[in-house]
Order: C-alpha cells, then sequence, then structure tokens
C-alpha cells in the first residue's frame, strides 16, 4: 500500500468512528459550543441515527471535485443551524494536541 493509499485509509477510518461523543470531546477542547447567535440558548440538538452517530451530510463544493462532511446542530429554541466540518474534526481528533 503506497502512503497516499495509507493516508486515505487512516482518514476514512477516523470519519467512520466519528460519533456524537467524538464532537463533544472536540467541542471542549476549543471551548464548548457557544450559545446561539440568534437568541442566546444553549439548547443544541442534533439528529443521532439508531446506531448513535449523528447526520453527516455530503456538501459538494461548486466547480470542484472536492466534497465537505458537515454535521448540522440545531438550536433548540429558534431553529438557527451551525455546521460543523467533520472530516476536520476526524483529523483533529487523530492529533489532539492540534488546535
Amino acid at each position: 500500500m503506497s502512503d497516499e493509499e495509507q493516508r486515505t485509509s487512516d482518514r476514512a477510518r477516523r470519519l467512520a468512528a466519528f460519533n456524537w461523543e467524538s464532537f463533544l470531546a472536540h467541542a471542549e477542547r476549543h471551548g464548548g459550543l457557544n450559545p446561539c447567535e440568534g437568541c442566546g440558548s444553549s439548547d443544541w440538538t442534533v439528529t443521532l441515527q439508531p446506531n448513535g452517530k449523528p447526520d453527516i451530510l455530503a456538501s459538494p463544493m461548486y466547480m470542484s471535485e472536492s466534497m465537505y462532511l458537515v454535521m448540522p446542530v440545531t438550536c433548540g429554541k429558534c431553529g438557527n443551524m451551525r455546521m460543523f466540518n467533520v472530516g476536520m474534526m476526524a483529523d483533529k481528533g487523530a492529533n489532539k494536541s492540534d488546535t
């Protein structure tokens, strides 16, 4: 297996292992979830699958072969939505010293 294939395989494993606890750990390392910009609430919700993994959306980029994997987090009071880059969080989780 080439170095590039190994890096891709490692990243695919990190993405497959990403779950709600991974997100919470990432958020805590970076100061937690701030209150909603729209209403000031701290009641954030995420849709979880039966296996406990959050819904993750694939967002293709316009005029590019790139794609972002994002996790929507919604304010339970006003519906404001934040999108978090799952790929970046999975990569940062592999190297917890990154900030």
